[in-house]
This record gives structure tokens, sequence and C-alpha cells, in this order.
């Protein structure tokens, strides 16, 4: 096949092959998604997406700090 023959074949590309095309690329993200999650769960798929950034960046330990003093204020409270 010449370069003239490939060109003139892809703008007969139909609109439900490219609806095939984007149900299996989704497909295959998904399941790399599922198999990822099963074997280093959530926080391997966190990592590889990139949304790891709270325990990266040290927000996570500063949330926990928060929610500590909150409970021992309401303890200390209830205790007056």
């Amino acid at each position: 096949m010449s370069y003239s023959q490939v060109k003139s074949i892809s703008p007969r590309v139909t609109a439900l092959e490219k609806t095939k095309g984007a149900v299996v690329t989704s497909t295959v993200a998904v399941l790399l998604g599922a198999l990822l999650l099963r074997v280093g769960g959530r926080a391997a798929l966190m990592s590889i997406l990139g949304l790891d950034f709270v325990a990266d960046s040290g927000i996570g330990d500063q949330i926990d700090q928060v929610w500590l003093n909150t409970i021992k204020e309401k303890h200390r409270a209830r205790t007056i």
C-alpha cells in the first residue's frame, strides 16, 4: 500500500470505528487500574495517578494533628 492509498482510506473511518476504539481504550484503562488496585492496593493506584500529593506534602500529618486537637478539646470540655 502506498502513502496515497493510506491517505485516502483514513477519512473513511466511521463513527462506529471511532467509538469501538474509544471503548477498547477505556476498557484497557479500567482493567489496568483494577489489576493495580488488586495487586498494590489503593495507595499504589493513587501513586501511579499522581494523587498522593497529600502524603508527599505532609498535609496528612497536619490534618491528623488538627483532628487530634479537636478530639482532645471535646474531651476536655466534657470533663469540666
